[in-house]
């Protein structure tokens, strides 16, 4: 999928939906996506029929029937669509927390009390998903029971990192998939080494063999070890040179008498 995009939507169909940058939409057919027309696109929703919702720039709800673009009376800056049908709104009207959410009802909007926000999300049997601004004393996740009346309750509360029971599920999150990962820590750093182990930058790793020192998992063996071999072994070399010269030729004693008037 290398084109760019606005926003993007998928109902509960599987059809996937997204405003270009330009605002045009687009539908993905598995291996290309596929215009559809009009412009002005900015935030998009799909019914479970497969038909886009979108909200324009001048904050106005359009909807595809299948052959037609349809004006929906009324105005939003974003909009979800649950897996039942149910269409959320985040209305034009500043509330507390960002702004008023509205529910379709039939053929009019109906204000969930108590909820506002600033982008919406829907979830499963009728419920949304919403954010707010910092103006609200929190950016923190909120949600709404739609057919409660618009009941909020806050998200989940955070479980401290390390844990290893989770939170107690809150209204739907039993009817929602994912992985749950409370518990996973990353582990502890040792104290101690066990026998044949040397210690470095807080890790463990097998002692070097005599005559070897070392960093971490690497070994190598001592500088000067190796200095003092080779000298001693250069030092051997020279009483074999100079022995030879006084035994097989002339000059090998007046040579030795010279160096050591020096």
């Amino acid at each position: 999928m290398p084109e760019a995009a606005l926003d993007i939507g998928i109902g509960a169909n599987g059809a996937v939906w997204a405003v270009g940058m330009d605002g045009v939409l687009s539908r993905w057919n598995g291996s290309a996506w596929q215009k559809l027309g009009g412009g002005g696109g900015t935030r998009i929703a799909v019914d479970p029929a497969g038909n886009p919702w979108v909200v324009n720039a001048s904050n106005e709800i359009w909807r595809w029937t299948g052959t037609a673009w349809e004006r929906i009376a009324g105005s939003a800056r974003d909009l979800a669509i649950s897996s039942d049908g149910t269409v959320f709104v985040v209305g034009t009207a500043p509330a507390a927390g960002g702004f008023q959410i509205l529910r379709r009802n039939g053929a009019e909007w109906i204000s969930e009390s108590g909820a506002a926000g600033t982008s919406i999300a829907a979830g499963p049997s009728g419920r949304a998903y919403l954010t707010q601004d910092a103006a609200s004393g929190s950016g923190l996740l909120v949600r709404g029971q739609a057919a409660s009346g618009g009941a909020v309750a806050t998200a989940p509360s955070s479980v401290t990192a390390g844990v290893g029971t989770a939170a107690a599920p809150i209204d739907d999150e039993n009817e929602l998939c994912w992985k749950r990962s409370f518990g996973r820590c990353v582990g502890t750093v040792p104290t101690n080494c066990a026998a044949g182990q040397d210690k470095d930058a807080g890790l463990c790793y097998p002692k070097c063999k005599s005559g070897y020192q070392g960093v971490g998992s690497v070994c190598w063996s001592s500088f000067r070890d190796f200095a003092v071999k080779k000298f001693y072994t250069m030092k051997q070399s020279l009483y074999v040179i100079v022995a030879y010269l006084v035994i097989h030729t002339g000059y090998g004693l007046g040579f030795l008498k010279g160096l050591f008037k020096r």
